[in-house]
């Protein structure tokens, strides 16, 4: 009995300690709980801070519109105007050539500049003078036959007559009066009738005196005509320049044989260059300057003002420009939507000390163009890629949809968006928020 309550004793004994335990864990958490409270109770709340608004800093300018000149920017290469190959027009070898026959030589206009042998031309050019002498010779003989045979036919004619009155009369003697005989009457007849032959065939031959006579100038034309080619193959032996002019290619040398249409030689003249700019066709064929009342051709353009164009050599933009003149519209390229324009320079005009414009030089070329009125200028770069701007509103911000109507090297002028007096923001911005503050640091 004893022993039974004994062990039940034992068995709640670590019962208590549990309860125990968590008993004071709890009291623990408890006084911890209440610690915290009476510390968060005593602590100060903090003071919140005021909203500030960012402000943007930024140069601005005032739209004020403009009347702006059009300037078409485009480059191309100077060449001559005037670059002429000059072949041999005979055969033959070269057997002499100037001291000049070098490229880079400038040769005065009639200058010798080569010579082909002549012998074989001067030959033909003899034999067709004798030629030509024999066919005159012809022609005045032909004409001496001709006003001989015109006297002549008188003669013959009075012989007919005569000599058919005396067969009449002879055949009337022996018909009539029995007087001589047959014989007689006969040979009257053969003399009246050869007399008559002689008249007929003289005649004939009067009257093919003309067709001889056309025959006759006929050959003596055709033997001219091969004088005169033979005195002009004679002349082309030598050949000569054509008009001052700079030696850019030599293609034969002295000794060399030469034929018919073989290039000897390639000149050219500087007085005269043409460059062939291609510009944007768009903004060709809106801002460049066409004639007024111009009837062109159907389907192409009319002809251009023939305005001053400002020309540099694109190794030196510093220096002085060389003015050329827009001449003409050369093409239309619609694969690249260009329109090329030559412009014409007088290089014999305008000469400076700088260093010249010569043919093969890469040449930046302005174009003039119209005028576009009321038109407002903003740097390029406040001009966003989907066509809009900022403007000052009341010191806010406002994004603002544009036209533009020309663009030039770091600038943009618009045509449309912007009323007179506007302030513009000047200033570089990405993504800014709509209608922020803003503080403007310039003004122009």
């Amino acid at each position: 009995m004893n022993q039974m309550t004994s062990n039940r004793k034992t068995k709640k004994t670590p019962s208590a300690r549990i309860i125990l335990r968590a008993f004071i864990c709890l009291a623990v958490l408890a006084a911890g709980a209440a610690a915290m409270k009476y510390f968060a109770a005593g602590q100060k709340k903090p003071r919140m801070a005021e909203p500030k608004e960012q402000v943007i800093q930024v140069q601005v300018k005032k739209a004020v519109p403009e009347n702006v000149p059009v300037t078409l920017e485009g480059f191309g290469v100077a060449e001559p105007v005037d670059s002429v190959t000059i072949s041999s027009q005979v055969s033959g070898n070269i057997v002499w050539t100037s001291s000049l026959f070098k490229p880079g030589a400038r040769v005065a206009e009639n200058k010798v500049l080569f010579k082909i042998d002549p012998v074989n031309y001067q030959i033909a050019r003899d034999k067709a003078r004798a030629l030509v002498m024999e066919r005159k010779q012809a022609m005045e003989r032909l004409e001496k036959e001709r006003r001989s045979d015109g006297k002549r036919i008188k003669t013959l004619k009075r012989t007919r007559d005569l000599a058919k009155a005396e067969y009449q009369r002879i055949k009337r003697l022996f018909q009539q009066d029995s007087v001589g005989n047959a014989s007689q009457v006969d040979k009257a007849e053969q003399a009246f009738n050869t007399a008559r032959d002689n008249v007929d065939q003289l005649a004939v031959k009067i009257d093919l005196y003309p067709v001889a006579v056309k025959e006759a100038k006929t050959r003596l034309a055709s033997a001219k005509a091969d004088l005169l080619k033979a005195e002009t193959d004679l002349d082309r032996c030598t050949a000569r320049a054509p008009f001052d002019c700079r030696i850019t290619e030599v293609a034969l040398e002295k000794g060399e044989y030469a034929s018919p249409g073989k290039a000897v030689l390639t000149i050219a003249d500087d007085a005269f260059l043409e460059i062939n700019v291609s510009l944007d066709a768009d903004k060709a064929s809106r801002w460049l300057k066409f004639q007024q009342g111009e009837t062109a051709a159907p389907g192409w353009f009319p002809e251009p003002v023939p305005v001053t164009c400002p020309v540099r050599w694109t190794e030196t933009p510093d220096s002085p420009p060389v003015q050329g003149n827009l001449h003409r519209i050369v093409e239309f390229n619609r694969e690249s939507r260009t329109i090329t324009c030559a412009v014409r320079i007088n290089t014999g005009k305008g000469k400076t000390e700088n260093v010249p414009l010569v043919a093969g030089m890469f040449c930046s070329v302005a174009v003039p163009g119209k005028v576009i009125e009321d038109l407002y200028r903003v740097p390029s770069w406040s001009v966003t890629t989907e066509n809009t701007v900022y403007i000052a509103r009341d010191n806010r911000l406002e994004t603002r949809h544009i036209t533009r109507a020309y663009d030039e090297e770091g600038v943009v002028f618009i045509s449309k968006g912007i009323k007179p007096g506007e302030i513009i923001v000047t200033t570089r911005l990405v993504d800014p928020m709509e209608n922020a503050l803003l503080t403007f640091s310039s003004v122009d």
